[in-house]
């Protein structure tokens, strides 16, 4: 069964479920900073407003850290299913590994929220966060 997330619109204040049948997620789509560094943003549209909300940023950094986050929770999961025990040093590790990329991401987005980013079509948009 697919998850649904109920959001408001900070622009219009319409409440909506995300989910592929009503309003879609876009998942690390690429961009470019003004120092030609690159970024993937996602993000979703307001189904009433249009209003575009950026819910999160990764660069390199980030997306190796959740490559490795995923690979732990993989392989957490997987002793878990077959009822096994988790070592406690293992799933600390794990935890703590996620805090730092969610604390990596946080940074990114109170780094680049404001700033002026390029679309891979050249266009310019000025990036707020929904937080």
């Amino acid at each position: 069964m697919e998850q649904r997330y109920l959001f408001e619109c900070e622009e219009c204040g319409k409440k909506f479920y995300l989910d592929k049948s009503n309003v879609e997620l876009h998942y690390g789509v690429p961009y470019k900073t003004k120092d030609g560094r690159s970024i993937f943003i996602t993000y979703y549209d307001c189904p009433e407003c249009k209003r575009r909300h950026f819910v999160q940023v990764d660069d390199a950094h980030s997306i190796q850290m959740k490559k490795e986050t995923s690979t732990m929770f993989k392989k957490l999961s997987k002793k878990r299913l077959n009822f096994k025990d988790i070592p406690k040093k293992q799933n600390e590790k794990f935890k703590k590994l996620n805090k730092k990329l969610e604390d990596y991401r946080f940074e990114l987005k109170k780094k680049f929220n404001g700033q002026i980013i390029k679309a891979s079509d050249g266009s310019e948009i000025e990036v707020h966060f929904s937080m």
